[in-house]
């Protein structure tokens, strides 16, 4: 397989004499042949391609320092950059939040069309791309499961307003002990949230668990202490929401039963 940019990982790669099979040396036990593996190489360096300018990529999002989604529609579709846009707007200054809010206001009553909609969520391991999850959907879909996201979200009054994804797990981070420390999330958490933004379905335990334990937690300093706890309430609002079997009522005021 080529590498991809950035990282020098590749999606197939054969440097062990255990990769043989029926007389096949290294890479002739590849299913995909090379011209498909250059194309599709190409695509993903397109997509994953940085802008210095708006300090993000074209059409993906870093998840985590170990995983990036990666997003496209078969025709052409303003859904891929409305989905950027709104989880993960050019950062100039503290301009981010305002920029998606203007984004999800000027197209909340819009109605995507139905083209497919694709997604993979890449990691790096040993050297190796791994393919962690793959989804197909509609870009329809996509704008039907947002808006419920953000609804399932919002907390008081006034219309539901979107979040950035990585503003929404900055308050979720721990407090590190040491400046190397991670920010003590459980693994894949980012990925899980993707998902269930613009897939639907119910959100891990983990995660409910890890918002009440974070209640706990003082914002950092500088941090915008408001936003924090309101954003740690949503998360297990959402949670709550998504439970199975049956979805539950939260209410956004005191429930004293």
């Amino acid at each position: 397989g080529q590498p991809f940019t950035g990282t020098g990982a590749k999606v197939a790669a054969f440097d062990k004499d255990a990769f043989t099979s029926q007389n096949l040396v290294q890479c002739a036990n590849a299913p995909v042949s090379e011209e498909a593996a250059r194309s599709y190489t190409a695509a993903l360096n397109a997509l994953l391609e940085w802008d210095p300018a708006t300090k993000r990529r074209r059409s993906a999002i870093d998840l985590d320092k170990e995983s990036v989604v990666v997003f496209w529609t078969r025709e052409e579709s303003d859904a891929p950059e409305f989905v950027l846009n709104v989880f993960a707007p050019p950062v100039r200054n503290d301009d981010a939040a305002r920029l998606a809010q203007s984004v999800w206001t000027g197209r909340v009553s819009r109605t995507f069309d139905p083209t497919p909609f694709y997604g993979v969520t890449l990691g790096v391991n040993s050297g190796r791309v791994v393919v962690r999850e793959w989804f197909d959907t509609t870009a329809s879909k996509v704008k039907e499961a947002l808006e419920r996201w953000f609804a399932d979200l919002h907390v008081g009054l006034g219309e539901p307003e979107p979040v950035p994804l990585a503003k929404l797990l900055r308050a979720l981070e721990a407090m590190p002990d040491a400046p190397n420390d991670k920010r003590g999330l459980p693994s894949c958490l980012a990925t899980v949230l993707f998902r269930a933004a613009v897939q639907g379905g119910p959100l891990p335990r983990s995660l409910l668990i890890t918002a009440v334990q974070r209640m706990r937690v003082p914002p950092r300093k500088k941090e915008d202490t408001h936003f924090v706890l309101r954003a740690r309430v949503a998360l297990i609002k959402a949670s709550l929401l998504r439970l199975p079997p049956s979805p539950v009522e939260v209410p956004v005021s005191l429930d004293e039963s």
